[in-house]
């Protein structure tokens, strides 16, 4: 593995321990995606703070592409939702669950209030959004809801202020922030929520370009987002989550003409995974710190080269 790239800029925050976000852990998982045109169940897992290559975890319980969706973790536990499910050829309401500290097959969890996929999920180490969708044909705007540590089926959240599909999240330990994707077209609208409550979404501020499948992840405090399937899939840019506003420039990812990848964070490094480019798919990895700017540096390979898949992390 070669490290010849720019290293991370050295910003404000270094020194900050950012590392106790209850919804992150140093073992990151990729779930499902799509593998050489061919959706399967696998999962992948990685050591965050130790870069190399990922290790085979288990499977899911159905062959699922989550496309977007980020998975919702407690710290322990991780729970895998929606998809398009080759079994079911559509929509897919299944929600799988994992314990970190063992790998293994997941588990079913329960189901979502409605069959969907291409949506964004989030999670603050007790309860876990699901938010958008495309439930088959058209696009949605519900935002689900469950509590991590119990097994059982979603409850409606509210709604996001448009349908949305390819749509990612990342949160704080009080609110989540959906950064919009696709609608009648590619949007730049980021909203949020406060997570221990209920109700609809409001405007956060505006992402720095039209684009959709975005990937995104989060420590404490701050939220990094890259890739897509915009015109400048290689940028990275970032928010500080209680703070409203547009997102602003990190760095550019090592891994260029990429989307459609996972990312997971620790809560102090987070890392992208997976993707699909004109070359075909990736298995490539690159990683940040999240309190610094700057490009990403390569972190190792996936088992296969993938893309859609989900990412969470937890011990």
């Amino acid at each position: 593995m070669s490290f010849g790239y720019q290293i991370l800029g050295f910003g404000s925050g270094v020194g900050i321990d950012h590392s106790d976000a209850a919804w992150c852990g140093d073992r990151g998982v990729f779930s499902g995606g799509d593998v050489d045109s061919s959706i399967v169940n696998t999962m992948d897992y990685i050591t965050v703070s130790s870069a190399g290559d990922a290790s085979d975890f288990g499977n899911l319980s159905t062959n699922r592409i989550n496309k977007s969706i980020g998975g919702a973790s407690s710290g322990t536990r991780g729970v895998t939702a929606g998809g398009y499910d080759t079994d079911a050829a559509g929509a897919s309401n299944v929600m799988d669950y994992i314990t970190f500290s063992s790998t293994g097959n997941a588990t079913d969890f329960g189901d979502l209030t409605l069959a969907r996929y291409t949506f964004a999920g989030c999670s603050n180490g007790t309860r876990g959004l699901f938010a958008g969708g495309r439930p088959g044909s058209g696009v949605d705007d519900t935002i689900d809801y469950i509590t991590i540590a119990s097994v059982g089926n979603a409850t409606d959240f509210g709604d996001l202020s448009t349908d949305t599909r390819y749509s990612s999240a990342l949160a704080d330990a009080t609110r989540g922030v959906i950064i919009v994707g696709k609608g009648t077209g590619d949007q730049d609208i980021m909203e949020y929520v406060t997570i221990a409550s209920t109700g609809n979404a409001t405007d956060f501020g505006n992402y720095f370009q039209d684009d959709f499948g975005v990937a995104a992840c989060s420590d404490a405090t701050r939220g990094v987002m890259g890739g897509g399937g915009g015109s400048d899939q290689e940028r990275i840019s970032y928010i500080t989550i209680q703070t409203t506003g547009d997102a602003a420039d990190f760095g550019d990812s090592v891994i260029t003409d990429r989307g459609n990848r996972g990312a997971l964070s620790n809560g102090t490094r987070g890392v992208w995974g997976g993707g699909y480019s004109l070359s075909g798919y990736i298995n490539s990895m690159d990683f940040l710190t999240i309190q610094t700017t700057g490009d990403s540096v390569d972190f190792g390979d996936l088992v296969n080269p993938q893309s859609n898949a989900s990412a969470m992390s937890g011990d």
